[in-house]
C-alpha cells in the first residue's frame, strides 16, 4: 500500500461521515463526487476515469471501496427500499481518516464545496452533471455542441434537463 492510496481510502471513509446523515451515499454518487472534485478542484487522488453506463467511473475507485468496506473504514448495506448500496461510516472509519488527515485538512475546502454543492443530489442528477464535465473536459466547449453530445451520451435526459444541468455547472463556473 503506497501513500496515495491511503489518500484514497481515507477520501473514501470521510465521504461516508460526512455524508451519513444524508442516507444517500451509494456507489455511483462516490463515483462522481470523486470525479468532480478531481476534475473540478484540482484535487488528485490518482483515479483515472473513462465513461461508463452512468457518467465517468473508475475501476480502480470501486476496488478501493470493496477494499475501505473490507477493513472496515465504511460498511457497505443494499437497501431493497431505495434499490441501492448505501455506504456509511465502519467501525474503523476514524482510523483511515487519522491515516489521511494532512490531506483531507490540506484540501478541505475543496471537499467541503463539492460535499455542499452536490453531496444533497441524487445519482441521477450526478450522472448528468459529470456527463456534462467530462465531455467539457474532453475539449468540447460550445454550448450547443456540449448539449448535443451529451443528448447522444445520455438520450435519457431531457434537452431542458441538460440544459439546466449546464446552466447550474456556468453559474458556478466550473463550465465557462
Amino acid at each position: 500500500m503506497n501513500d496515495t492510496s491511503w489518500l484514497a481510502y481515507g477520501l473514501i471513509a470521510h465521504f461516508s461521515h460526512r455524508l451519513e446523515k444524508q442516507r444517500s451515499l451509494g456507489k455511483t454518487k462516490l463515483q462522481k463526487l470523486v470525479y468532480l472534485l478531481e476534475k473540478l478542484k484540482n484535487v488528485s487522488v490518482g483515479y483515472d476515469f473513462c465513461f461508463y453506463t452512468y457518467g465517468p467511473f473508475s475501476s480502480d475507485l470501486a476496488a478501493d471501496l470493496d477494499y475501505v468496506n473490507t477493513v472496515g473504514g465504511v460498511r457497505i448495506d443494499y437497501e431493497p427500499s431505495i434499490n441501492m448500496f448505501e455506504i456509511k461510516p465502519g467501525e474503523n472509519v476514524t482510523r483511515l481518516t487519522e491515516k489521511s488527515k494532512d490531506f483531507l485538512v490540506q484540501n478541505n475546502s475543496s471537499i467541503e464545496e463539492i460535499v455542499d454543492r452536490f453531496g444533497s443530489k441524487q445519482a441521477k442528477e450526478l450522472e448528468l452533471l459529470a456527463t456534462l464535465v467530462f465531455v467539457a473536459k474532453s475539449g468540447i466547449l460550445d454550448h450547443d455542441k456540449l448539449v448535443k453530445k451529451v443528448k447522444e451520451l445520455k438520450p435519457r435526459f431531457s434537452f431542458e434537463e441538460i440544459e439546466n444541468a449546464l446552466e447550474q455547472l456556468k453559474t458556478w463556473e466550473y463550465i465557462e
